[in-house]
């Protein structure tokens, strides 16, 4: 569920995901069931990579803006 309560279709979001970055709608729709679980897991695994990169450049941005701040 996202924030909102409404249901996110992860399938459709993998696909859109995968369009973005070059894929063809007709290879994405005629995935097997296996290749649809292996192309979320990898595109959850990217996010999640991502979205730590993300997390700590801000962090050392902040170190870096702010260099006699204190870290916890």
């Amino acid at each position: 569920m996202s924030e909102d309560g409404e249901h996110i279709d992860i399938e459709l979001y993998m696909i859109a995901h995968y369009l973005q970055h070059g894929h063809e709608l007709k290879e994405l729709c005629n995935l097997s069931e296996i290749e649809k679980s292996f192309m979320i897991a990898s595109m959850l695994v990217m996010k999640k990579q991502d979205t730590e990169n993300d997390i700590a450049l801000a962090e050392f941005t902040g170190r870096m803006a702010n260099p006699l701040l204190k870290s916890e």
